[in-house]
């Protein structure tokens, strides 16, 4: 890799552990730190059960009858919605949880701004009336029956809103006849455990990090 007079520093995001040391070795410039890895797991579409029964589903299961009693959900196509509403959406989501760049927010407002081209599907929960938050994905095309479900993000408005998107993912990719769920990257925090609860297992783990002069 090189690095041209005008350029400091290069970001390396998303490299997989095994090609870390092998990069570190070869560079000719200095590596810094990892500054945060990611743990990607994959679900077995074929062994979820959407009726979520047994013990080990018991609160995920429990949370969403409580939400379906409290609340009127409503599913629609993303073309339906009017765009302010889902850049309301990620901007709600952005004030909560991001604590990087706004290019992290940035990437969601142009996928909306481009009606969500290159997306198989885009679909916005709607919550009593008001959206709250909205999936889209598409399929993997070097892996045959996997869908990757890239985007997933809501306004944390309400208990149990994140669970009760995830749900409405897995549900339609069941629907759908996928064998796996790519369900992206996740640092170590309450957003991988979640997706572990679902019976996922961990596929692989990337770093980020940059390469300076």
């Amino acid at each position: 890799m090189a690095l041209n007079s005008g350029v400091n520093e290069v970001w390396c995001l998303d490299v997989s552990e095994e090609a870390c040391p092998s990069i570190i070795k070869k560079s000719p410039f200095k590596v810094g730190n990892i500054q945060y890895s990611l743990f990607w797991p994959v679900l077995n579409m074929l062994e979820y059960d959407t009726t979520l029964s047994g013990g080990k589903f018991k609160d995920i299961r429990n949370a969403r009858n409580k939400f379906y009693r409290e609340h009127k959900i409503d599913v629609v196509n993303c073309g339906e919605i009017d765009k302010k509403d889902l850049h309301k959406i990620v901007e709600d989501w952005k004030n909560i949880v991001s604590k990087r760049p706004n290019i992290y927010a940035l990437k969601y407002h142009k996928v909306i701004d481009n009606n969500f081209k290159g997306f198989l599907t885009a679909r916005v929960l709607v919550v009593d009336g008001k959206p709250m938050g909205f999936n889209a994905g598409y399929e993997v095309p070097n892996k045959s029956g996997r869908f990757a479900g890239v985007v997933g993000i809501h306004n944390y408005s309400l208990n149990d809103l994140g669970t009760i998107l995830w749900l409405e993912d897995l549900d339609w990719i069941k629907s759908a006849g996928y064998k796996e769920l790519d369900m992206q990257g996740s640092e170590d925090d309450g957003g991988l455990k979640l997706k572990l609860r679902f019976g996922a297992v961990v596929e692989r783990k990337t770093n980020t990090f940059f390469i300076e002069k």
